[in-house]
C-alpha cells in the first residue's frame, strides 16, 4: 500500500479500511513529475504486513457492511462515487498529468473513462445473476455467481486512473471485496489519496 504524504507537514501511512493508519515499513521515496524532472510528493510505501492488514480490512468489509449490501445498494453507490469522480475531474486530472507526463487533455479524457467505469459497473452491479439450463426430464438446473471473496488490484504506471477504475468498479459490483496493490511506480492513488480515496470515497458514502 501506498500513500501520499507531501513536502508540507502530513500524516504518513496508508489508508486502510477508511482511515489513515501509519505504515509499517518506514520507508520514504520521492514522486518526481516526469516532465519537469522535479519532485512534487513523497509517498510511504507499505511492505508485507500492510498488505496483511488490508487483505483482513477487505475479508471484514466482505463478510461485514459491504457484503450484506443488495447489488441494487452497491450500483447506488459506485454510480455517486462515478459523480464525485466528474465533479472533481480538473483536480484529479491536474494530478494524473503531473505523476505520468501526459498532456492534459489526456489526463482529463482518463478522469472521463474513469468515472464512466463506475456508472457502468453501477448500472451492472444488479444485472450480473445465474440462469437455469434446459435439460434432462425431471433435472433443474440452474447456475449461481459467487464472488471469489479478496481481490488485489496491480496496477501499471502508464494508465493508473483508468485502470483504476476497470479493475476496481466491475470486483466491487459483484460483491468482491478489494485490497489495492499499487506498485509499478504508480502513484495515482497515493498521490492524490486524500482527494481521490478519502473525499471521493466519503462524499460517496462508501461504507468501511
Amino acid at each position: 500500500m501506498f500513500m501520499l504524504r507531501p513536502r508540507s507537514p502530513a500524516r504518513k501511512g496508508a489508508f486502510i479500511n477508511n482511515k489513515w493508519i501509519p505504515s509499517s515499513s518506514d520507508r520514504i521515496f520521492p514522486v518526481i513529475a516526469p516532465a519537469e524532472g522535479r519532485q512534487f510528493a513523497e509517498i510511504a510505501a507499505g511492505n508485507a504486513k500492510d498488505i496483511d492488514r488490508a487483505v483482513k480490512a477487505a475479508r471484514g468489509a466482505l463478510e461485514g457492511t459491504w457484503g450484506r449490501l443488495s447489488p441494487t445498494e452497491r450500483g447506488r453507490l459506485l454510480t455517486k462515487l462515478g459523480y464525485a469522480i466528474t465533479d472533481h475531474a480538473d483536480e484529479l486530472a491536474r494530478l494524473e498529468a503531473r505523476d505520468t507526463g501526459k498532456p492534459m487533455k489526456q489526463a482529463r479524457a482518463d478522469m472521463v473513462a474513469t468515472a464512466r467505469y463506475f456508472e457502468y459497473y453501477g448500472g451492472a452491479a444488479d444485472k450480473v445473476h445465474g440462469d437455469t439450463i434446459p435439460f434432462l426430464a425431471g433435472y433443474f438446473v440452474t447456475t449461481e455467481h459467487i464472488p471469489h471473496g479478496v481481490v488485489g488490484h496491480i496496477i501499471p504506471w502508464n494508465y493508473p486512473a483508468q485502470m483504476f477504475g476497470r479493475t476496481l468498479a466491475p470486483a466491487l459490483a459483484s460483491s468482491e471485496a478489494s485490497k489495492r496493490l499499487l506498485i509499478e511506480e504508480w502513484q495515482f492513488l497515493a498521490r492524490s489519496g486524500r482527494s481521490y480515496a478519502n473525499s471521493r470515497g466519503r462524499e460517496a458514502a462508501l461504507p468501511d
